[in-house]
């Protein structure tokens, strides 16, 4: 076939444009230090760098969802230390109301003291994290604790947010509210932090703040019990002139042989006799000496008198104040005590957020390994060979070179070139 100098100038121009787009392509390769993205380069090398950044991105979210974990579980650290700090001011509060010295201004100052360090618990129950999840509200959406008629409550769910951080890792991101503040270990069982809170504020009102958990007479005395309609259970420590013994009853408004009955079965211990009084509904002891009834327990948890005891000369005609008994749940002691186990049991709560979040950080470093060894996979496959580029770079300019060299001699010959 003959070629025409046309033919020859369009199939030169092809070959150069094909070789300046390589040259191009190659310049913009080396300018990015990337290889070659279209799979048509390298289909192993696509296929394979595709699967490794599919892992990557997977990576990323268990790294994102990590993240997420650790600065709940920081923020959750910090609301139960401040907790347990709240925990302890209300335990000294406790101590101050016991001392005998305290002024009706003194327990007024106490009180609105605790009514704040309540908010401030209350505040600490219902905290949200970045997100506006409760801390302690498991899955439920809106606080974790509410204030009602019968006191504070728990809205939660009962369950404990989980974050997946790999492919088999689960881990909790808080704790459960229920435990935390509605289960408190005390002497008394299980018991509701806010309870004790709450029974705390009552005994520094000004109506109870008058009453004592510890009643003590010489000679004789009228007890009245607060019985209602229904039987309940009753238990108190009796203390007479020659021993001491808890008694154990049930007590029933009108009906109160029983604790007659339960007090002289042990009269013999005790040196203490009980009788009906004279109006028919209360209780008459007797001693020849001093009689202590103390550690009142009626199963229930009214904030008010369970008991009064009238002291009696020895006609029989009131001599002296009358005594109102607070429950034993109310005594100084019991709840210096029961906000000592609730220190106790914010710190193990802590602790326990803590081994959580150590699990989270160790999560955390075996991530980030993994991400530093697939970002080195992932840029052994897309970064460029610079040095095997540049000499396939000057190879292309020195076949462009010569090329066009060639084209332009080409062209410059004539017919009379060939003549001669």
């Amino acid at each position: 076939m003959t070629i025409g100098t046309a033919l020859l100038g369009r199939i030169a121009t092809g070959n150069f444009e094909k070789l300046r787009n390589e040259i191009g392509d190659l310049q913009a390769r080396i300018s990015s230090g990337t290889n070659d993205p279209r799979p048509s380069a390298d289909l192993a090398r696509a296929a394979e760098l595709s699967s490794l950044k599919e892992r990557r991105s997977v990576l990323s979210d268990y790294s994102a969802s990590a993240e997420s974990a650790s600065n709940r579980l920081a923020l959750t650290d910090v609301t139960l230390a401040d907790m347990n700090d709240i925990a302890r001011q209300f335990q000294s509060i406790a101590l101050q109301a016991a001392n005998d010295t305290q002024t009706d201004a003194g327990l007024d100052g106490l009180r609105s003291q605790a009514m704040a360090l309540r908010s401030a618990l209350m505040a600490d129950a219902n905290t949200v994290d970045s997100a506006g999840q409760g801390l302690f509200s498991g899955f439920a959406a809106g606080p974790a604790f509410k204030d009602g008629a019968a006191g504070a409550a728990y809205a939660g769910d009962g369950g404990v947010s989980v974050a997946r951080l790999s492919e088999s890792v689960t881990l909790p991101t808080g704790l459960n509210g229920a435990k935390l503040l509605m289960a408190v270990p005390t002497k008394d069982g299980p018991t509701s932090m806010f309870k004790m809170v709450d029974d705390l504020i009552a005994t520094l009102g000004a109506g109870l703040r008058s009453m004592k958990p510890t009643a003590t007479v010489t000679g004789q005395a009228d007890l009245t019990l607060a019985a209602g309609r229904e039987p309940q259970a009753l238990g108190f420590t009796l203390k007479g002139p020659t021993g001491s013994v808890r008694i154990d009853s049930t007590m029933q408004a009108g009906t109160p042989s029983l604790v007659i009955d339960a007090i002289n079965a042990q009269a013999a211990v005790t040196g203490v006799a009980a009788s009906l009084a004279p109006d028919g509904s209360g209780i008459r002891l007797a001693a020849s000496g001093s009689i202590t009834l103390s550690g009142f327990d009626s199963g229930t948890d009214a904030r008010a008198a369970v008991a009064g005891l009238q002291p009696l000369d020895s006609a029989g005609q009131p001599a002296g104040s009358r005594a109102e008994i607070r429950p034993e749940t109310l005594s100084a002691d019991r709840m210096v005590a029961a906000f000592g186990d609730a220190t106790s049991h914010l710190a193990g709560q802590r602790a326990e957020a803590g081994a959580i979040a150590a699990q989270v950080d160790r999560q955390k470093e075996a991530l980030s390994a993994r991400s530093l060894q697939l970002d080195t996979a992932v840029s052994n496959l897309e970064d460029l060979d610079v040095a095997k580029a540049i000499t396939r770079l000057q190879d292309l300019l020195l076949s462009q070179q010569a090329a066009q060299q060639t084209f332009v001699k080409i062209q410059s010959s004539n017919l009379f070139d060939y003549i001669r």
